[in-house]
């Protein structure tokens, strides 16, 4: 990916936001782009997202040692949903 991806970004503290962003529902936007112009980028888009969005979760896992915090609850979900 060219730019980093924040997947915990909170624009100015809105952690509804972030609860969207996360839970990726602008897929439904790239498919929809995709299945009418048969353009791959649309495509090639969501997988990017998804392989990105993958392997930083797998290393919070893998390097972050977990509490009963709200935080790990909720990076504890997104992985139960994959």
């Amino acid at each position: 990916m060219k730019d980093k991806i924040d997947w915990y970004a909170a624009p100015e503290g809105d952690l509804e936001w972030n609860g969207g962003f996360v839970r990726q529902g602008y897929f439904v936007y790239l498919a929809d782009r995709y299945e009418i112009t048969g353009d791959d980028k649309y495509a090639n888009a969501m997988i990017m997202l998804k392989v990105h969005f993958t392997v930083v979760m797998d290393m919070l896992v893998k390097h972050r040692p977990f509490s009963k915090s709200l935080e790990a609850w909720l990076i504890k979900k997104q992985l139960r949903q994959m």
